[in-house]
């Protein structure tokens, strides 16, 4: 089940006017920036994922992955999509898993300075705005192996249980808006990102 909450404040905004025909144009007000674990305010819409989201993939061992699409701001189109893979459980003496986000259209998500091609770890109430750096490509979550010998390999800022999010980037018609995910190794916990409000 999903609780969303949608809580309208005033801090500094962003207004925007979009032509809907020729005689009238429209206008809606976007926030620039969202706090990583934000929940109201701000023109906020958050999903609390609850239960948390434990992803298990259908059919396992015959598939090996799953995709979970994830709709930010409830217009109806998908934003992003997390992969999970699972090795193949009849390969004796190794194993691992795997979580990676994918932007969807033209979304972004924030990406890692020492690693670029991991998702960034982004603590609680630290801003989310155009000034990180963010890709359009897949961003790895955390990827954890395993050998019988006791050997194993970790990647990835996502691997424990922190008070850390992913930063993510809509880039809609006309604007930009931001928005976080929490996540922690294969648990889904909940997401969040501003949207406009005053469309008329």
């Amino acid at each position: 089940m999903r609780k969303i909450v949608l809580v309208i404040c005033s801090v500094s905004l962003l207004w925007l006017a979009i032509s809907c025909n020729d005689d009238e144009a429209a206008y809606f007000t976007v926030y620039s920036f969202i706090l990583a674990g934000q929940k109201d305010g701000n023109s906020t819409l958050y999903t609390d994922v609850v239960p948390d989201d434990t992803l298990k993939i259908p059919g396992f061992p015959d598939n090996l992955s799953m995709t979970k699409p994830l709709d930010f701001d409830n217009d109806g189109a998908m934003d992003v999509e997390l992969y999970y893979s699972l090795s193949n459980p009849y390969m004796l003496g190794s194993g691992g898993s795997s979580l990676t986000i994918i932007p969807l259209d033209d979304n972004e998500v924030c990406t890692s300075d020492a690693e670029p091609t991991w998702a960034d770890a982004i603590i609680f109430s630290d801003t989310i705005n155009k000034s990180d750096k963010w890709s359009d490509s897949t961003a790895l979550i955390y990827s954890y192996s395993w050998q019988v010998n006791g050997l194993y390999t970790s990647k990835g800022y996502f691997n424990n249980d922190d008070d850390i999010y992913i930063g993510i980037k809509l880039n809609k018609k006309g604007y930009s808006a931001y928005g976080w995910l929490s996540v922690n190794r294969a648990i889904l916990k909940g997401y969040a990102a501003t949207v406009p409000y005053g469309l008329e």
